[in-house]
């Protein structure tokens, strides 16, 4: 099975601030936390299978026991 997240993103980043909006939501970041953000999102849009998503999540942030 392959899945895909679908949505809006827009976001700037300026004066070490970055604003990132996704959906009705606004989250105000520094620059590290703005480029993770941005790998994220990218990493979502792109079609992949379930298992590569689950490792993703397991590597990443250590979610053995919840999955």
């Amino acid at each position: 099975m392959k899945v895909k997240k679908s949505f809006l993103a827009t976001g700037g980043f300026s004066n070490n601030l970055g604003i990132l909006g996704l959906g009705t939501k606004q989250f105000k970041l520094n620059k590290e936390e703005f480029i993770q953000a941005l790998n994220l999102i990218d990493f979502l849009s792109q079609e992949k299978e379930y298992t590569v998503l689950i490792n993703y999540m397991k590597k990443k942030w250590n979610l053995r026991k919840f999955v």
